[in-house]
């Protein structure tokens, strides 16, 4: 995610984790299969609207393993008793991520908690890969 609300979306995602029934509906979430647009209805629950309609822009936008990197990356941090953040990423390179029309995620995982970081250029996607709001049910995972 590379434009400024890109990182207000990251923010208020990194915010709302540490709600409690924010948590405890992840947690009933992360123990089923779920839907990408389950995923994302329950970020929308929490967030302000102006923020859960920029959530749903972007998710059209982004692979449909970012569900699960969501859901995954979480899960891990709770189920350690560690922070979890979601971290908009500037790419190091704008124009040949623009051309290459990459996304690139990261799951940093260290002694300060984990962090699900996303790089993109909004409106620049690859046509092969199905985004995050149309993909179908995911597995959970253990």
């Amino acid at each position: 995610m590379s434009i400024p609300a890109c990182s207000r979306i990251t923010n208020h995602v990194t915010q709302i984790s540490d709600d409690r029934e924010f948590q405890r509906r992840m947690r009933a979430l992360a123990g089923r299969s779920y839907s990408s647009a389950e995923v994302a209805d329950l970020l929308c629950d929490f967030l302000p609207f102006e923020v859960a309609a920029e959530l749903r822009t972007e998710y059209h936008e982004l692979p449909s393993v970012m569900a699960d990197l969501i859901v995954n990356s979480w899960k891990m941090a709770d189920e350690a008793g560690m922070p979890w953040s979601f971290q908009s990423m500037p790419p190091a390179e704008p124009i040949a991520y623009a051309r290459a029309r990459r996304v690139r995620f990261t799951v940093d995982v260290d002694e300060d908690g984990v962090t699900l970081g996303v790089a993109h250029i909004a409106g620049r996607k690859a046509e092969w890969y199905q985004p995050a709001l149309a993909g179908g049910a995911v597995a959970a995972s253990d």
